[in-house]
């Protein structure tokens, strides 16, 4: 076997799963918000052009995809990013999702014998702010004269922006060279996006309605939560995601063994309360001393409005226990 599987981590639900496997809920209605799955419906043009052509499954798709799925992801990055060019035939790439296309990417950028390899990663998700949206490195790029997005790859997908995780459909867009050679490499994984799914992926990246009404919920959602958990937790809304960071109270409830520690607090919290969180240490990995998702949970706000704010309130009651 490769003994560099021996470097690889629990995945971090396979920890949460085992740190709860032995912990007995109270007889209250779950809530899950470890999981960063979306569950706001998938919208309806996705759902019509996927089955409008399933005829399309006997077909092998291409790796680099169609040149219509390009050119929509093409004009979707332009509008995004206001980008006066971007070309669709060499400049972007259609990935079966982020996850896949950034683990794949690594080992093509990324020369084994090199010394001091270095990739820089920024990671973001769906934004609140429609009038004034991240910049994001291809717009910076553009604003700096770097036109060709040298050594600049950019990553997004369909799984969040369009509720649609199990299209696995996404994107990447920037250096043409580095472009090249990964759909060089990805010839050989098998990976090509099939043609139905590529349909319902042009449906998404052509319509912006959907999304605008995604973002509407998700706000709706912090503006319920946040005050509900501020007073009890170091707790700040995010500019982008659905995703809360709360750092765990020193001193929440009086049979945390240890202050701010967010495994113990997860246990705890579910034991008291049937919420499930995500514990924020289990997201980073130590390095110099220090696992910077230490003393945190990561929150989902993925269900309904009603079950994010009946889990807020579950959790403050649980912080605000008599010590």
């Amino acid at each position: 076997m490769n003994p560099r599987l021996a470097n690889l981590q629990p995945y971090p639900f396979e920890k949460l799963r085992a740190l709860l496997g032995t912990t007995t809920p109270p007889a209250l209605t779950p809530i899950r918000l470890s999981l960063g799955e979306p569950q706001h419906p998938t919208p309806d043009l996705l759902r019509s052009a996927l089955v409008a052509h399933l005829d399309s499954l006997s077909i092998y798709p291409t790796t680099a995809g169609t040149e219509a799925l390009r050119e929509a992801m093409a004009t979707w990055f332009r509008r995004r990013y206001n980008l006066l060019r971007l070309d669709a035939a060499s400049q972007v790439l259609p990935v079966n999702g982020t996850r896949e296309a950034l683990f794949a990417c690594a080992q093509c950028v990324i020369a084994a014998a090199h010394p001091t390899p270095l990739v820089v990663c920024c990671y973001s998700e769906i934004y609140d702010d429609e009038q004034s949206p991240p910049l994001g490195g291809l717009e910076a790029a553009w604003r700096l004269g770097r036109d060709d997005f040298r050594r600049l790859l950019v990553f997004t997908s369909l799984s969040k922006r369009s509720n649609a995780p199990g299209l696995r459909s996404g994107g990447v867009a920037g250096d043409a060279a580095l472009l090249r050679q990964f759909l060089l490499y990805r010839t050989y994984h098998g990976c090509a996006m099939s043609l139905a799914v590529q349909h319902a992926s042009i449906a998404a990246w052509n319509d912006e309605a959907h999304v605008r009404e995604n973002r509407a919920m998700y706000r709706d959602k912090f503006a319920a939560v946040v005050p509900l958990l501020q007073p009890v937790m170091d707790i700040r809304q995010p500019d982008a995601g659905f995703y809360l960071w709360a750092g765990v109270p020193l001193a929440a409830d009086a049979r945390l063994a240890v202050p701010g520690d967010d495994e113990r607090f997860t246990k705890e919290l579910f034991a008291t309360t049937h919420v499930t969180v995500l514990p924020g240490h289990y997201l980073a990995r130590e390095a110099h001393g220090v696992n910077p998702g230490r003393g945190y949970v990561r929150m989902a706000l993925v269900p309904d409005t009603g079950e994010c704010i009946e889990a807020a309130r579950r959790i403050a009651a649980f912080c605000g226990q008599p010590k």
